[in-house]
């Protein structure tokens, strides 16, 4: 599998191979992952005591509307927490497989270089962005809007020189100008935080400046593709380097619902799940993570078998079961139209309940819904129950 980073006009690519859990660099192009520009983003980290992401958005979205008017959003649950992010002034590209918050990207470069504790540093030519690791995760993060750009013209306008006279002169000289060295040391100041003694992963343009090392304690860098493409080397790496970065891909049945349905419903319902969500509800850009999910999910049940041409071998699995159930879905998947959203699938007394949402009301009376309300959204969420 083939994932693509996409930094503005930067790129990079890797190939994940699902089977043996490796990657490496890759001249092709796979899956597009843009990175989102860490000052036209926001993320946030708390603790929540909510164990269902469809609650967990409901109960998000009217403060978001409040705070950030206009704002897109996601949100990722994971057990006692939950990352937000939210963007503006972004526009998403129609071939974007995901997107990702440029903390995040930056967060997997540095583990991929074997950079767990410590300041991640990305010295660019408009902003700066500081993110505090512990163990391999994003603690804190800040983000200063000055860079390169900021540098050169302070000093222009201190020296009387012109901007480009000033960014040959950086490039040359680095921190023996004592002028850029004060300039870097004010940006630097921002985080907060002393620095001078302080392991530090540099990233970004300006942080190949002449004698930038002398300012930290050590000094790491990018070992792929190098300071520049950092944040798209990072981004490559969304799907192999897990951590709680929402991916704004929308659209998913969570995992721990398809899990659950699995070892209630056996191996045949299961099949049949992933092929009427993953193929013909949903957006193919999901097909991936589905069928991530269904080898996790095939390894869990069948321990003994590998998790090899997994629909063959749930195929073949079928063949000696029946599921009266899967029938039943079946029949039920035919009444779906397009608008339509399954958010959960429960099993209990030998029923099935069915949660989704629609956009009108018309197009959900053929279901014949147990249950039927209206969403401050002005969409339909309902409740099927199948016997």
């Amino acid at each position: 599998m083939i994932y693509t980073g996409i930094d503005g006009n930067k790129s990079f690519s890797i190939d994940y191979s699902i089977l043996k859990k490796k990657w490496q660099p890759s001249s092709g192009k796979g899956r597009k992952i843009y990175v989102i520009p860490s000052d036209r983003c926001l993320v946030i980290k708390k603790e929540t005591d909510i164990g269902d992401l469809t609650l967990l958005k409901k109960t998000l979205s009217i403060e978001i509307q409040e705070k950030f008017p206009g704002a897109l959003w996601d949100v990722r649950l994971e057990k006692g927490f939950y990352c937000l992010s939210a963007y503006r002034d972004f526009d998403r590209s129609p071939d974007a497989y995901s997107l990702d918050p440029e903390v995040f990207s930056l967060q997997r470069c540095a583990v991929a270089n074997d950079f767990m504790d410590g300041w991640v540093i990305d010295l660019g030519r408009k902003k700066t962005t500081f993110v505090l690791l512990k163990d391999g995760n994003m603690e804190s993060y800040r983000v200063v809007l000055k860079g390169g750009e900021h540098l050169d013209r302070e000093i222009a306008l201190r020296e009387g020189l012109k901007e480009d006279e000033v960014k040959n002169q950086r490039e040359l000289r680095g921190l023996e100008w004592e002028k850029v060295k004060e300039g870097l040391m004010r940006i630097l100041g921002m985080v907060g935080a002393n620095l001078s003694d302080e392991k530090v992963f540099l990233t970004g343009g300006l942080s190949r400046l002449k004698g930038i090392e002398n300012l930290f304690g050590n000094v790491y860098r990018n070992r792929y593709g190098g300071a520049q493409t950092a944040s798209a080397f990072g981004a490559s790496l969304k799907y192999v380097i897990k951590d709680c970065s929402p991916d704004f891909r929308g659209g998913e049945v969570p995992a721990k619902d398809l899990r659950r349905v699995a070892v209630i419903l056996g191996a045949s319902a299961f099949t049949f799940l992933l092929t009427l969500y993953g193929f013909n509800r949903f957006e193919k850009t999901m097909v991936g993570s589905i069928r991530s999910t269904e080898k996790q999910v095939f390894q869990e049940r069948f321990k003994d078998l590998p998790p090899v041409v997994v629909r063959d071998q749930l195929a073949s699995i079928s063949k000696e079961a029946r599921f009266p159930m899967t029938l039943k879905l079946l029949e039920f998947s035919g009444s779906l139209k397009k608008g339509i959203k399954i958010f959960r699938i429960e099993y209990s007394d030998g029923s099935l309940k069915i949660t989704g949402e629609a956009n009108s009301k018309d197009i959900i009376e053929g279901l014949k819904p147990k249950k039927l309300k209206e969403t401050p959204e002005g969409n339909y969420e309902f409740e099927v129950e199948l016997k």
